[in-house]
């Protein structure tokens, strides 16, 4: 699978990408592959203000998180989250949330 990076480009191989399904669940991506620009498909929109953003490949979901765990831990919580960002704020509760969801 494809995915825009975040608008600064940060992702990196071995990363972790979240996808928010507002008020259902948030899966769990590993990033295996970036690539620049050229990568992107042609049926992307140019318009829409991403044409700059690297190509990430990833994999299906390694996990998935419920929508209450999800707002529990979380800072933005219950937030309406739209395009891909660099989640900073939540980075140790994200990856603490993980490791324990792989102890389970």
């Amino acid at each position: 699978m494809m995915w825009d990076d975040s608008p600064r480009n940060s992702s990196v191989a071995g990363g972790v990408l979240l996808v928010w399904h507002h008020k259902k669940f948030v899966t769990c991506h590993k990033i295996t592959e970036t690539h620049t620009t050229d990568r992107r498909l042609e049926s992307w929109s140019k318009n829409v203000g991403q044409g700059n953003r690297n190509v990430l490949y990833i994999d299906p979901p390694f996990a998935t998180i419920t929508w209450d765990v999800w707002v529990k831990r979380m800072t933005r919580g219950d937030s309406v989250v739209h395009g891909t960002f660099n989640v900073k704020a939540d980075k140790q509760n994200t990856l603490d949330l993980l490791a324990e969801m792989n102890e389970e």
